[in-house]
């Protein structure tokens, strides 16, 4: 989904949101460390993922946010319940990502939402700053 200033602007009006001049907390093109969890970038990238009896799933991450990732080409979603490991290259670094995760929703054709559940503090600030570039 793509938006445009003008969507911007109308649904602004729609839902009666004002901003005062110099409030710096609430800028347009500002989001919150709360809001960042949610706002997914566009990504494509090989991701690993391991189940608790060390079953692996070669998939590919088509968005990425500081809570969690989605995916596509997950065959068998149900083999993948409970806490996962998973793994990935950080884009634009040469840092692999880490972390344990949890499927919370599932689409069509191997379409899964995981959130992150358990992060080292370091790789997590390098997600940080990679998802606010």
């Amino acid at each position: 989904m793509e938006f445009h200033a003008r969507t911007l602007s109308r649904k602004l009006k729609e839902y009666n949101i004002r901003f005062k001049p110099g409030d710096s907390a609430n800028a347009l093109g500002c989001i919150s460390l709360e809001q960042q969890k949610f706002f997914r970038a566009r990504i494509q990238l090989a991701v690993v993922l391991k189940n608790q009896h060390g079953e692996e799933a070669r998939v590919e991450g088509v968005n990425l946010s500081t809570g969690g990732l989605g995916i596509d080409g997950l065959k068998e979603p149900m083999k993948f319940t409970g806490l996962l490991d998973v793994s990935f290259p950080l884009p634009n670094s040469e840092t692999i990502f880490r972390a344990k995760a949890r499927i919370v929703w599932f689409g069509s054709e191997g379409r899964v939402g995981l959130r992150f559940a358990v992060i080292d503090p370091a790789l997590f600030e390098q997600l940080q700053y990679w998802h606010q570039q």
